[in-house]
């Protein structure tokens, strides 16, 4: 790191200090300052599943199914409850709550679309 970076950073830390703030400072060399305990910041989980991956999985089952219709989604390679949630959380998004009934076996989800 070059030198006036590092002066910057220590100016910085004793404006901090002087005011009473708590503080964590990292550094372009991964170098710590200040004892602030950092937190997870939402949308930073830990994932099962890449983003994006269960959608492609489960979109081309339901996107133009039609009312009256049943859509049967494989749950392999997935696991039955993200899959159901994530099926649907899409329903609902996209036509309404109470417009579906969903039923989940050992082997698929299976969406009825009501209205």
């Amino acid at each position: 790191m070059q030198q006036v970076k590092k002066e910057a950073i220590l100016q910085a830390i004793k404006f901090l200090q002087a005011t009473g703030c708590q503080f964590k400072i990292i550094d372009s060399n991964g170098d710590e300052y200040g004892d602030l305990a950092l937190t997870k910041s939402k949308g930073t989980k830990n994932r099962k599943y890449r983003p994006g991956e269960m959608h492609k999985h489960y979109l081309p089952y339901v996107e133009h199914l039609k009312v009256g219709e049943v859509a049967s989604i494989p749950i392999e390679p997935f696991d039955k409850s993200s899959l159901s949630g994530a099926v649907c959380g899409w329903c609902s998004a996209h036509w309404g709550n109470k417009t579906y009934k969903s039923c989940t076996t050992d082997t698929e989800v299976q969406v009825l679309r009501c209205m």
